[in-house]
């Protein structure tokens, strides 16, 4: 009984373990769905950061935990640097590689290794994960060997693909409908492993039984490799070696076999915008609540912790306006009102004079900035404002 006891531990242990997908940096909207039910939350209601990262957790063998961000470079002209036009949270990661600004013309090898930007055989910046590495190392590239003059088309280009409705809605609804099966394979060898075998073994003893049960659990394994794989060819054509190594954990791996849906969905949603992941996957509350905080990133940006050099800081300045205008023609478009998003928010306390207008934070004193945002100058509140102007006049 203690053997079978220790290996339903083990398998407990190893399933938490691949429950769990690791996203560095600023990996900023979670989506954890059950392929009819969609949840998003911040990572941080869902564990605290740490490092620098961010950890994204999905435990039932049907949740899929998904990860989204802004692109983690911002493009000007001819030179790019590796700071974010803007980060919705943590920015932490991001400043742990030092700032470095270069021009097209210096860019000569553009790689990725695993979620990684490298440029010249250095990391230049992190992503959210492989697939959106893989994006910004063909943005740099088509960027790189276009003309000057066309170069910031080149840039829109890509931009209108990463706020691209339609192209998410499409690959969203493709994998909800390839997913069944694999979700279904999951959810049949969690219930043989963790319920099914307990019960024979308390009741019946598993000597009489393990015959039929071996081949019901190889059966299982098999039809879970050969669904990573299909549905790698659909989702990820390009990844064959990412492919084969979830090919072989699959099959080898009991409990890699109950994450299928969660191993396949990591990267599905991360080439586009977290607000584009929120319209498309979550419902018209939580696609307001992704516009809004959006909308603030941009407007009110998160200062960081250590200033950068000035000409990276004005380049990310003007990265930033034009992600502006983009961003604000597409939250107008799809019918958000933002024009209540810079209001200030319900005073909770007779003591606080000022608020901060990227997280709605509120302080006792109006000097004093935002502990959560870097430092971001504070706003006051109205009254507070008007007594401070009646004292600067006296």
């Amino acid at each position: 009984m203690s053997l079978f006891l220790e290996f339903e531990l083990v398998m407990l242990v190893l399933y938490g373990i691949e429950s769990l997908a690791y996203a560095p940096g600023d990996a900023v909207l979670t989506v954890r769905t059950t392929l009819a039910r969609v949840r998003l939350a911040r990572p941080w209601q869902i564990m605290a950061t740490r490092r620098g990262r961010v950890l994204v957790a999905g435990w039932a063998p049907w949740d899929v935990g998904m990860v989204a961000a802004p692109w983690p470079i911002s493009i000007h002209g001819d030179r790019v640097t590796n700071r974010p036009s803007h980060a919705l949270f943590d920015t932490r990661a991001v400043e742990t590689l030092p700032a470095e600004v270069l021009s097209a013309s210096q860019l000569d090898a553009v790689t990725c290794h695993d979620s990684e930007l490298w440029v010249n055989g250095r990391k230049f910046a992190l992503c959210a994960s492989r697939e959106q590495a893989r994006l910004m190392v063909r943005l740099l590239r088509r960027w790189r060997d276009s003309s000057e003059s066309d170069r910031q088309a080149v840039v829109k280009r890509e931009m209108r693909r990463h706020l691209s409705v339609r192209r998410a809605t499409r690959r969203w609804t493709m994998f909800r409908r390839e997913a069944r099966l694999a979700v279904c394979v999951s959810v049949a060898l969690a219930v043989l492993i963790f319920v099914v075998l307990p019960l024979i073994y308390v009741n019946l003893g598993l000597e009489r039984y393990w015959r039929f049960l071996i081949p019901m659990y190889g059966l299982l394994v098999v039809m879970g490799g050969m669904e990573m794989d299909r549905l790698y060819r659909c989702l990820y054509p390009q990844s064959t070696g990412e492919r084969w190594k979830q090919v072989v954990l699959t099959i080898i791996a009991p409990t890699h076999a109950m994450r299928l849906a969660n191993h396949v969905g990591h990267d599905l949603l991360s080439g586009f915008h977290p607000v584009v992941v929120a319209q498309v996957a979550g419902n018209p509350q939580q696609a307001r609540d992704a516009a809004r905080e959006t909308w603030l990133s941009l407007h009110h940006a998160r200062l960081s912790t250590e200033p950068d050099p000035a000409e990276v800081e004005a380049m990310v300045r003007a990265a930033r306006e034009h992600d502006q205008r983009e961003l604000d023609a597409w939250i107008a478009q799809q019918g958000h009102q933002s024009a209540d998003w810079s209001k200030p928010p319900t005073r909770t306390s007779d003591s606080c004079v000022a608020f901060c207008p990227r997280c709605a934070s509120q302080y006792t004193e109006v000097d004093a900035g935002c502990r959560l945002c870097g430092g971001l100058k504070l706003t006051p509140f109205a009254d507070e404002g008007a007594a401070v102007a009646d004292n600067a006049a006296v």
